[in-house]
């Protein structure tokens, strides 16, 4: 077979060096998933063990779901990589590609899940690894049950560093597939790999691997090289009446909204608005404000506004059945431990903080100007509050977004902004106007209440980068 002229984009490169039972990969249409799906099966061909002939066999599932889309797409990707009479040959009968070079022969079984037979064959079979193409359209349950299928071929003692290998463009927020790789593995998945790992011959491996792309219009989108100029230019107007949803998953890569829900703030794009290498740092000296939501589950956050009027979302406090007085005490050991002094901080607090209790008859503002707080009230209009917050997420300063979130600090406000703080639609798809109270919509309350009171829209500044993991007051002076 003649050489293969491939250099993975760095998130499949990644993914090609993972040796996780599992690795999942999303990202937009067009960024190289599937071809490095492919390659990956073809690397896994050659780490088997030879025979006593000295053949390196395997035997791969390739799964799609429906066979519309297997013949139209995936075998069509695995063909032009691995040529039909050049790589190997293809058995249009069968819907099998024998992949044969060197000495690697590697047999490549392509299924679909039209029908209830079709997933009962697939489950028969005995596997090296599987592809499963495009997973979010898959019924999760085909996961579950290929974990005891793979490594049963061409044995034990030969076959290694079995997996399952997933790409998909972003399912929607809540499903199964994105809590898989966001939330944790749930329970039946983890009794499968529990039973499968028991008798494992291929050493100490990562259960799961997860690799998220770059949106595709994105500065490090992935994989343009290879795609005709204005790609995506192209499919977002040829698309347009699909909606922003649509383009958020399609091309930006961001995970799309659940059906039954929509999200509060759709503006959000976590690798623009919380980048993975968070650009700032907390200067102590400067002002802090902190945007308070009371009630049994206070909450808070911390911001910073910076010279060039970017607001920086620091840290987070959540809490559950928590009193005032217990709530400023957790406060005030929140802000030591982030170095930030009590005279430096200003509150806005939820407007229910002016309040009386029915017991004492103190009011929660009252409770925090004792211990030393300088207290606002904040933006009661629902309107306004949230329209602040969305002023910012797509308004740019500098290059940058107006509201940028330390999502390691703040995970609950971040998974709030991902889909977890939404509308709810009722059963004729009218959508409630209130947003629905969850875990994510306490500090989600608290960040409108301070940027919908102090929030103005900056004026047009030069562009200048961004330099990460210091001070904003080194580089974002005015």
């Amino acid at each position: 077979m003649p050489e293969i002229d491939y250099t993975p984009p760095p998130t499949v490169a990644a993914m090609l060096k993972s040796t996780a039972l599992i690795r999942g990969i999303i990202g937009p249409f067009g960024s190289g998933k599937s071809v490095g799906c492919v390659m990956a099966l073809v690397k896994n061909a050659m780490e088997q063990e030879p025979d006593e002939r000295g053949i390196r066999r395997s035997r791969f599932a390739v799964v799609r779901n429906t066979y519309r889309m297997l013949s139209d797409t995936t075998i069509n990707t695995v063909l032009d990589w691995l040529p039909d009479g050049v790589a190997g040959r293809f058995y249009s009968g069968q819907n099998k590609f024998v992949l044969k070079f060197g000495d690697v022969e590697s047999e490549w079984l392509f299924r679909a899940l039209d029908k209830p037979d079709d997933v009962r064959n697939l489950l028969s079979l005995e596997v090296t690894s599987a592809w499963i193409n495009e997973y979010r359209e898959i019924d999760p349950e085909v996961l579950i049950n290929m974990i005891g299928r793979i490594g049963r071929f061409p044995g034990k003692k030969r076959s290694r560093l079995r997996g399952i290998i997933l790409d998909s463009n972003p399912p929607p927020l809540g499903s199964y597939w994105h809590d898989l790789f966001e939330e944790g593995v749930p329970d039946d998945l983890q009794k499968s790999l529990n039973k499968v790992l028991a008798d494992s011959t291929d050493g100490e491996r990562a259960l799961i691997e997860y690799f998220k792309q770059p949106g595709g219009m994105d500065a490090d989108a992935e994989n343009v090289e290879n795609l005709p100029d204005g790609y995506y230019e192209v499919m977002l107007a040829a698309n347009a009446h699909r909606g922003e949803d649509w383009a958020n998953v399609h091309v930006h890569g961001q995970y799309g909204p659940d059906p039954s829900n929509l999200p509060v703030y759709p503006q959000y794009r976590p690798n623009l608005h919380a980048p993975e290498d968070f650009p700032y740092q907390l200067v102590p000296e400067a002002d802090s404000y902190l945007g308070v939501d009371f009630g049994k589950t206070p909450a808070a956050v911390l911001l910073q506004q910076l010279p060039n009027d970017r607001w920086v979302c620091f840290s987070e406090l959540c809490t559950e059945n928590t009193v005032t007085e217990e709530f400023v005490n957790k406060l005030k050991a929140w802000l030591t431990r982030l170095g930030v002094p009590l005279h430096k901080v200003k509150v806005y607090g939820d407007p229910a903080g002016g309040y009386q209790h029915e017991i004492d008859r103190k009011t929660s503002f009252q409770v925090m100007r004792q211990a030393g707080f300088t207290v606002f009230t904040g933006e009661r209009s629902p309107e306004r509050r949230q329209g602040a917050v969305r002023s910012l997420l797509t308004t740019l300063i500098d290059g940058a977004p107006a509201l940028i979130i330390d999502k390691k600090e703040c995970p609950v406000l971040h998974k709030g902004f991902v889909g977890e703080y939404k509308f709810k639609r009722n059963q004729e798809g009218e959508m409630n106007p209130e947003p629905r109270k969850n875990a994510a919509s306490h500090p989600h309350d608290g960040l409108q209440h301070l940027l919908g009171r102090v929030h103005k829209l900056p004026a047009k500044r030069d562009t200048k980068p961004i330099f990460a993991n210091k001070p904003w007051n080194v580089y974002d002076a005015a």
